[in-house]
């Protein structure tokens, strides 16, 4: 397999390994020569593409095109433009030009603007996409506990990991503001801590800094609860009603400007 077709609907494709120019790739029935080398993940037109018409990968828009595209040709920054930011989106009832229309149907009483989402908002006015209930190890000792329970409850997120004990000054200091942004991201309702009780992290410090900060927090320790089975217990149980309190939240109408958007910054 050359290049993947994400949804029925998109006019590109993506390729899922570096592709040489003049090579035939097929997809969804279509046999398409490529005009240039397309780099591993980029994307390919599936078919022609005007200047002006947007980019559809996902079933939804992405971008614009800033010229021509023909059909097997790089899709990318030299002939695509973003659309975030400028709120000139239009609110067709057919999002793709030539195909089966496309409807922007609204998924609560009354229409949302053209740059509207149904998402989760946070108490200071960030907006999730997700609303995920975390459950994460403050040291790595813990992380029995954690993946355990993350077996017991599949729909939380168990985050274990290596970090937490023997660690000093700046080291330290960035695990601490690592875990601290998992746990205060929009996308997450509530977050489960797992402690061990004698790491270099100080887990109550931070557990209680999150819950000042408005954070749906609960911390969890191996040694004051008796041992990692009585932590598997206690904290399945306390995640188990996470989870029913995350499915009380209902979603409502969010602008793209209060959405966190990560960035793989190169090194």
């Amino acid at each position: 397999m050359d290049v993947l077709l994400m949804h029925p609907n998109d006019n590109v494709l993506q390729a899922v390994a570096p592709l040489a120019a003049g090579r035939v790739v097929e997809a969804a029935g279509l046999s398409l020569t490529l005009a240039a080398a397309i780099p591993s993940g980029h994307k390919i037109a599936r078919r022609a593409i005007a200047a002006g018409d947007l980019i559809i990968k996902y079933g939804q828009p992405i971008g614009r095109a800033t010229a021509d595209i023909a059909a097997g040709e790089h899709v990318h920054v030299h002939n695509v433009e973003s659309l975030r930011g400028r709120g000139d989106l239009p609110a067709p009832a057919a999002l793709i030009r030539g195909d089966a229309a496309v409807e922007a149907k609204a998924t609560f009483e009354g229409e949302l603007p053209a740059a509207s989402f149904m998402g989760y908002r946070r108490r200071d006015g960030r907006v999730g996409v997700r609303n995920y209930v975390l459950v994460m190890s403050t040291v790595q000792c813990a992380n029995g506990a954690v993946r355990r329970i993350g077996q017991a409850l599949p729909d939380v997120v168990a985050l274990p990991h290596i970090y937490g004990c023997s660690q000093l000054g700046d080291d330290l200091a960035q695990t601490r503001r690592t875990l601290e942004g998992f746990a205060d991201h929009p996308n997450v309702a509530a977050v489960l801590l797992v402690s061990l009780g004698c790491e270099s992290l100080a887990s109550v410090e931070m557990a209680e800094q999150l819950k000042a900060r408005g954070v749906n927090c609960e911390l969890i320790g191996v040694q004051e609860s008796g041992g990692t089975a009585a932590t598997i217990a206690r904290g399945t149980a306390i995640a188990q009603e996470m989870l029913r309190a995350a499915a009380r939240v209902p979603r409502t109408p969010g602008t793209p400007g209060g959405v966190w958007v990560l960035r793989a910054c190169p090194s």
